[in-house]
């Protein structure tokens, strides 16, 4: 088993009244009406045949994901997020976690984009009471070894456990150690006894551990095993380089170009990672991915279609969720459908059901095929924080954006903005992990909102570090 690291109206005020050729440029300041609320989950209990399974109606279709928490005893243990396990139903398997006496319920709210569409309310569950557990619980596995394969990518694998009725699989994750404490990288679920992990994951120096879990799902007849764990220690970090303002220096009077190369670090967003397959939903003018993937032409004939139907005075609108390639053929066939009709493509990377990062352009400006990913916490992204943030007093933030070099045209960017970045004095950068150097950006001209994102336009991609102030 591989783990790979893969309907509101805009009224727009222009603050200018022509465009300055660059990386960065004015654009018109879109101000949204306000988020509808989602319908909340109905029928929501536990499952009837697998106690542990969490189980509700998934009844409204403008969302495919739920936020659940998981309570014992009236304190909460763990939170997830959750999907359709089949047809109109979704749920979680907590198996895994009813492991001690007690009390257990759970709450289940519709999660929102975080620009569209609000969250619905919570909804709880009835009581789950365990009063006893059984004796036997299963072996853990042994010999757990972790080491990079040919590819540089981490063969995690482990002695199998004697073969046992209630063994329902094995559960992995990857993590590194931080001063505060250890965070969570990379996991799944599997019935072999391997998992390779992407060679990305571990770019970032530092103490890396691995564990595994023999998992039973029958909670009344046999406990999950004992979690093991093994760690790793990998490399030493190098200060980023800086390069001096010249002819090469990014402003938004240029096009952007440098001569160090900047802006050839872009390494793909989604933020979706694990071993699930894609999978496409095709509803009105929306185009949903449940993870990062290209859009075909007859999709995006399809949502053209229905947006034309639907267009307004300012235009058509079409939503791409999770769509990473976009070639130039499908660019020009979406124009070509709009014919006279203004088209906005809104190209949204989530993460857990809310935009993580908007990419907007206009198809009929486009010259090559591009790539529409991005993320503000994936591998690559917080690789970035992690070195600006070793040899740089400031908070900085990542927009990652799966393109390489440049987008052939202006788009604009809306970026979920980091808790700890104070939004006042915002400095852009564009950085090159290939060369480990950056160059900052001159005049972005960004904004802003009452939402929480930050929003600037952009003719070029790779990594753009925002940092609270120049950095120093």
């Amino acid at each position: 088993m591989t783990i790979s690291k893969t309907g509101s109206k805009i009224v727009s005020l222009w603050l200018a009244a022509a465009l300055v050729s660059g990386l960065f440029a004015i654009m018109p300041l879109s101000v949204s009406a306000a988020p509808l609320g989602l319908s909340a989950p109905e029928n929501v209990k536990w499952n009837d045949a697998e106690r542990c399974v969490a189980e509700w109606d998934a009844v409204d279709t403008r969302s495919y994901t739920y936020q659940v928490y998981l309570y014992r005893d009236g304190e909460q243990i763990r939170s997830s997020r959750a999907g359709y396990m089949m047809g109109q139903r979704a749920g979680r398997d907590f198996s895994n976690y009813i492991d001690k006496l007690g009390t257990y319920y759970f709450t289940v709210y519709t999660v929102g984009d975080g620009l569209d569409y609000e969250d619905s309310p919570t909804v709880r569950s009835d009581d789950l009471v365990i009063d006893s557990l059984p004796e036997e619980q299963l072996p853990a596995p042994q010999n757990l070894t972790a080491e990079p394969n040919a590819d540089g990518d981490y063969v995690v694998s482990w002695s199998p456990i004697a073969p046992h009725k209630n063994l329902s699989y094995y559960n992995v994750s990857a993590g590194v150690t931080r001063e505060s404490g250890n965070e969570w990288l990379d996991g799944g679920d599997t019935q072999e006894t391997q998992i390779i992990f992407p060679k990305d994951l571990f770019d970032e120096n530092g103490i890396y551990w691995f564990g595994v879990q023999a998992v039973t799902n029958n909670l009344f007849e046999c406990r999950s095993s004992e979690y093991i764990k093994i760690t790793k220690t990998i490399g030493i970090p190098q200060p980023p380089v800086v390069i001096p303002p010249g002819p090469g220096t990014i402003t938004s009077g240029g096009d952007g170009n440098s001569s160090s190369g900047s802006g050839g670090g872009g390494g793909g967003g989604g933020g979706n990672s694990g071993s699930t397959a894609n999978t496409t939903q095709v509803s009105g003018s929306t185009v949903r991915n449940s993870t990062s993937a290209p859009l075909t032409q007859a999709n995006a004939i399809s949502v053209v279609s229905h947006a034309l139907r639907n267009a307004g005075s300012d235009g058509a609108v079409v939503k791409l969720q999770n769509v990473s390639d976009v070639s130039l053929d499908v660019l020009q066939a979406m124009s070509n459908t709009a014919k006279n009709t203004p088209l906005t493509i809104h190209a949204d990377s989530t993460r857990n059901g809310v935009v993580d990062v908007r990419i907007t352009l206009d198809p009929a400006n486009a010259t090559k095929s591009i790539n529409l990913s991005a993320s503000t916490v994936n591998n690559d992204a917080e690789r970035t924080n992690s070195t600006f943030g070793k040899f740089f007093s400031n908070d900085v933030m990542t927009v990652c954006l799966g393109q390489k070099g440049s987008f052939g045209m202006t788009v604009k960017i809306a970026a979920k903005i980091a808790p700890a970045l104070n939004t006042d004095n915002l400095v852009f950068y564009l950085y090159d992990s290939a060369t480990n150097s950056y160059q900052k950006i001159a005049n972005p001209k960004h904004r802003t909102d009452s939402n929480g994102y930050v929003h600037f336009s952009t003719s070029q991609a790779g990594n753009i570090v925002i940092s609270n102030g120049p950095l120093q």
